[in-house]
């Protein structure tokens, strides 16, 4: 089982991984060995740069973007399919973090859950809200509220 800390590097290390292959640019020193780091101020920063790599990555994207076509770790892909595994893969480790939260007497903050109608087709704008407020890297418990998610 992973610490909470190499819980954390993972997500910095995938945000910075996965952001290459919409034309971030990674710093030096990212690989599987960051995922080693446990202090808590190098990890806080290392977090914060990767979420920002990402909604700058985000952030200079256009809708005519969305359907450019990448390389996904050798396999054909879309912008926007990378753009949903970055939000895939911090989704699943906000649910690791909030349930390992609440095991630990923990009672992670958020809004209540709310139902709505989900849009069928999943536009820039959507993807810009969802990053920017699910990896807000302030709130690691904080919780996407667009219509997609909710």
């Amino acid at each position: 089982m992973r610490s909470t800390s190499e819980v954390l590097m993972h997500v910095a290390g995938g945000n910075f991984m996965i952001s290459q292959f919409i034309g971030a640019k990674a710093p030096a020193g990212v690989g599987r060995e960051m995922e080693k780091m446990a202090d808590k101020a190098k990890v806080v920063d290392a977090l914060k740069q990767s979420f920002e790599q990402v909604r700058q990555a985000v952030l200079n994207a256009s809708d005519a973007d969305l359907d450019k076509a990448t390389k996904l770790f050798g396999r054909d892909a879309t912008y926007r399919s990378v753009m949903l595994l970055l939000a895939t893969h911090a989704h699943e480790h906000l649910g690791q973090a909030i349930a390992y939260a609440r095991m630990s007497g923990v009672v992670p903050p958020g809004p209540p859950l709310a139902s709505s109608t989900r849009p069928r087709a999943v536009t820039i704008e959507h993807l810009r809200r969802n990053l920017m407020i699910t990896l807000n890297p302030t709130s690691p418990f904080a919780s996407c509220l667009c219509e997609l998610c909710v």
